[in-house]
């Protein structure tokens, strides 16, 4: 690689990558599969979890070493966080492809940070009022279940499906001007997308919120409702 142009750092596991990645980037990880202390599935999902836990730095892309990157393997390393396979015996040619790609700029989005003991009921008389007519009562009926959900993902560390729940729920909630909620949300949905959830984030935090703004809709609709009658 050397002759290439390129400097490379090696590491003889995944502990070691993770250490040295502490403290420095890089543009490019061959993240071998197979490694004492720490396997490459393990460390990339840390990885991901270190550039989740960091709104605004770039994700730096994994290519998987592997000596026969099969299709249930490949799976597993993509809902880890890898974004491609080499297969060993390395090939030159597309080991140099790679290398000469263009690195896009993507990063982590920066994530609001709503403020504590959020007033939902006054983020709520902010809200289109047609808006929360509309889909407030479906929001309320479904929301144990959309919550339960979660719940059981959670439990079950099932990550891509914990990724899709918490984007979905997040697209709904944002309607409501439900900061806080949709801020532990955003942070469940990165999170599931590395694999891990940091040490921070509580599911009662996360159930706290979701009823206090379950019980401010009610009271808001059952106003209007009053109101119209």
């Amino acid at each position: 690689m050397q002759k290439w142009g390129h400097t490379a750092v090696i590491s003889n596991n995944g502990q070691e990558a993770l250490n040295w990645l502490a403290g420095n980037t890089c543009d490019l990880i061959l993240m071998d599969m197979q490694m004492p202390v720490m396997g490459g599935l393990d460390a990339t999902r840390q990885i991901r979890l270190l550039e989740a836990a960091n709104p605004g730095s770039r994700k730096t892309p994994i290519y998987a070493l592997t000596a026969a990157a099969l299709a249930d393997e490949q799976e597993a390393g993509l809902q880890a966080g890898v974004d491609g396979y080499l297969t060993k015996p390395i090939d030159k040619k597309r080991l140099q492809e790679i290398l000469s790609q263009p690195r896009a700029a993507e990063v982590f989005p920066q994530v609001v940070t709503a403020p504590p003991d959020f007033d939902y009921a006054s983020a709520l008389a902010q809200c289109d009022a047609d808006i929360l007519e509309i889909i407030g009562q479906n929001f309320l009926q479904s929301a144990p279940g959309e919550l339960m959900a979660i719940e059981v993902a959670v439990n079950a560390a099932n990550w891509p499906l914990l990724e899709r729940l918490a984007h979905t729920q997040k697209g709904i909630i944002c309607n409501f001007g439900a900061q806080t909620l949709e801020h532990l949300l955003a942070e469940l949905e990165q999170s599931s997308r590395a694999g891990a959830l940091p040490s921070t984030w509580q599911l009662q935090d996360l159930q706290c919120e979701w009823r206090n703004l379950c019980t401010s809709l009610e009271s808001y609709l059952a106003q209007k409702t009053n109101l119209s009658s």
